[in-house]
C-alpha cells in the first residue's frame, strides 16, 4: 500500500480482515480503501446512517457534526449545508411519524443517499 501512511495501511487491513465498513474524511483514503475491496463510508453518510435507521436523533446527528466541525474535521461548506439539510428533513419527518425509523406501511421516506456498487452518492432532489 504505498503512498498512504502506515497506520492508515494497517486500519485499512484490519477493517478488510473483519469485513468492517471503514469511516473516513479523507478523499485519497477513501480512494485507497475501495481499491481494496473494502467498503468505506464518508462520517457524513455515517451520521446520515445513524439518524435515518435511529441509531441517533437527527438532532442528535446534528450535534455530533457541529462538534466535530467545532473539533476540526474539514468539510466543504456545500457538504455541511447539505447534511444539514437532509438532517433538517429527517427531524421534520420523525416529529410527522414518531417512532418511524424504515418504510412502513408504503410510507415515503425522503432519499437521503444512493448507493450504486457499494458507493454513497448524494440523491438528486425530484422536483
Amino acid at each position: 500500500m504505498e503512498g498512504i501512511a502506515v497506520t492508515d495501511a494497517s486500519v485499512i487491513l484490519l477493517a478488510e480482515a473483519d469485513e468492517e465498513i471503514l469511516i473516513a474524511n479523507d478523499k485519497g483514503l477513501i480512494e485507497v480503501v475501495r481499491t481494496h475491496g473494502v467498503e468505506c463510508w464518508w462520517v457524513t453518510t455515517l451520521l446520515l446512517s445513524c439518524a435515518k435507521h435511529g441509531d441517533l436523533t437527527a438532532d442528535e446527528a446534528t450535534d455530533v457534526l457541529y462538534d466535530l466541525v467545532d473539533e476540526g474535521m474539514n468539510l466543504h461548506p456545500k457538504i455541511y449545508a447539505q447534511v444539514q439539510k437532509k438532517l433538517k428533513e429527517l427531524a421534520e419527518w420523525t416529529l410527522l411519524s414518531p417512532g418511524f425509523t424504515e418504510i412502513q406501511g408504503g410510507s415515503p421516506r425522503p432519499q437521503l443517499w444512493e448507493e450504486s456498487d457499494g458507493i454513497h452518492h448524494w440523491a438528486k432532489e425530484k422536483r
